[in-house]
């Protein structure tokens, strides 16, 4: 984890941290946001559309998977999560992103990942953090035999999982 969040992008080193230390899936990360902040853990709301690298994209962010749009998800952090995000926050600001939810309301969020500033660009994709993972392991070399890759994004969603477990915490808590 340590070595792919010190060669990836410096704007994705804080995914790294959010998905190893919460089990967020990566469209879930991107989709981070200030309001999702909470003394102890995080409350995932939103996830990245599939449609939010489009610049014709009205609404970059849509609600988790299986859920409505009031529903969340509630993950208790530890403090290297806490500490990554000061100093994501520390170095960027987060930026707002303004668009319709499912039932016409405007929704105002301050996200962590969005374009730095009005035109440009447009959201970050899950393929772009994937391509910027995939070559971080390959910086760190975390290769397997065939010089691929050895872990995804998905990876630290797992680590997440199997930490927890060894840790005590029951599977049904962990698949919540």
């Amino acid at each position: 984890m340590d070595l792919i969040a010190e060669h990836i992008t410096p704007q994705f080193r804080l995914a790294v941290y959010l998905q190893a230390g919460t089990g967020q899936r990566p469209s879930e990360v991107l989709a981070f946001s200030t309001e999702c902040r909470r003394p102890g853990f995080v409350r995932i709301r939103w996830q990245v559309s599939a449609k939010a690298h489009h610049e014709d994209c009205q609404t970059p962010f849509v609600p988790l998977k299986h859920r409505l749009e009031k529903g969340c998800r509630d993950i208790p952090t530890a403090l290297f999560v806490e500490q990554e995000i000061e100093a994501h926050l520390h170095r960027w600001k987060p930026v707002r992103v303004v668009f319709t939810g499912q039932k016409g309301r405007r929704i105002r969020l301050e996200a962590f990942f969005a374009p730095r500033q009005p035109g440009a660009g447009v959201m970050p994709s899950i393929a772009s953090y994937g391509y910027q993972f995939k070559k971080a392991c390959l910086l760190a070399g975390l290769i397997d035999l065939d010089g691929k890759a050895k872990y995804t994004p998905r990876s630290l969603r797992h680590i997440f999982a199997s930490s927890a477990l060894a840790n005590g915490v029951t599977i049904y808590e962990v698949s919540r």
